[in-house]
């Protein structure tokens, strides 16, 4: 179903975004960037929707597809002059034909992962680098436990086996195990041994956000769900909450773990041990730090809507030619 059609108007910005996004609130925080009298935000399913015909009745002056990939030929047939795109690190490949086939295209980038950036500003493609952090507590919960209680959400991709092997055989207070698959996943449940000896609460089935957010701050060291991430969030508000957090050497949690410091990184395709015995000064580090990005994100926030207003660059003809082509 697509969301927020209208008769043809004019805005200053249009932002057209995933429709579960509506309904998760993840991108919420980019739409307050960009908000103002003259934005208007629609909601698609690209897989169902028209999202041409939903687009041709929206004029405006900046275009912004948030995650949604704009295919060449979508461009085309827009003409639109001024298109921005926000993708993620978790479904954006960087191979270099994917580059290449973006060269000339006119597009500007906003990219909350530092690689990505790096990738699209080495080869001439205007790109803004931000940094999101969300707000933390006002203080850190201080756990009086003797051995860290530890949270992971298995969301099909980091799972029990995997935290088994990075826990080894030191001790731990506990285990809350948010068993919750992205879709097309699945989760592994811990046999019955292992239940009792690592004292795992299972969580299945929906969980609001609140009471999310309270279980997780019960717990001491905060186990990152997946190998690779657009931003993280989940991996943001556990370090906002003085959890330091063990996660795979992969962006973007490398771009905000430090290992040795606010938390553990490890090599998720060879999972081993990782000593956790200073956790609770890690935990103290990841406060402090989300602390300071939440600072540093607030003064980073002024960049976007001028950045997204200001002309793309000149889209060459030879990069039409090619792109329709090729199909793409």
């Amino acid at each position: 179903m697509i969301a927020g059609t209208t008769p043809a108007a004019a805005h200053d910005i249009v932002v057209i975004d995933l429709d579960f996004h509506q309904r998760t609130c993840s991108t919420h925080f980019f739409m307050d960037l960009v908000a103002g009298e003259g934005t208007r935000v629609l909601y698609c399913d690209p897989s169902k929707d028209d999202v041409l015909s939903l687009l041709r009745a929206h004029t405006c002056r900046s275009l912004v597809f948030m995650q949604i990939q704009p295919k060449p030929r979508l461009l085309r047939a827009l003409r639109h002059p001024n298109v921005t795109w926000v993708p993620m690190r978790d479904d954006l490949r960087h191979d270099a034909s994917r580059v290449r086939q973006l060269q000339g295209s006119g597009l500007k980038f906003i990219n909350f992962c530092r690689e990505s950036h790096a990738v699209f500003s080495a080869r001439g493609h205007p790109s803004l680098s931000l940094s999101y952090w969300t707000a933390p507590q006002l203080a850190p919960r201080r756990s009086e436990r003797v051995h860290p209680r530890l949270f992971l959400w298995d969301r099909g991709q980091v799972q029990w086996p995997d935290l088994k092997r990075l826990i080894g055989d030191q001790p731990v207070d506990s285990v809350v195990l948010r068993l919750a698959p992205d879709p097309g996943l699945a989760c592994v449940r811990p046999d019955a041994q292992d239940i009792q000896r690592y004292r795992i609460e299972l969580i299945e089935g929906w969980l609001d956000h609140a009471d999310y957010l309270a279980l997780l701050r019960d717990c001491d060291v905060f186990v990152a769900p997946r190998r690779l991430e657009g931003i993280g969030m989940a991996t943001l508000e556990a370090m906002g909450s003085g959890q330091p957090v063990l996660a795979p050497d992969r962006a973007t949690m490398n771009e905000y773990v430090v290992h040795g410091r606010n938390g553990w990184l490890y090599d998720p395709d060879r999972p081993a041990p990782v000593d956790l015995s200073d956790w609770r000064l890690r935990g103290q580090a990841a406060w402090e730090d989300s602390v300071a990005g939440a600072a540093a994100w607030n003064r980073q926030q002024a960049e976007v809507r001028p950045f997204v207003l200001a002309p793309s660059p000149r889209r060459e003809r030879l990069w039409w030619r090619l792109a329709t082509g090729l199909g793409l």
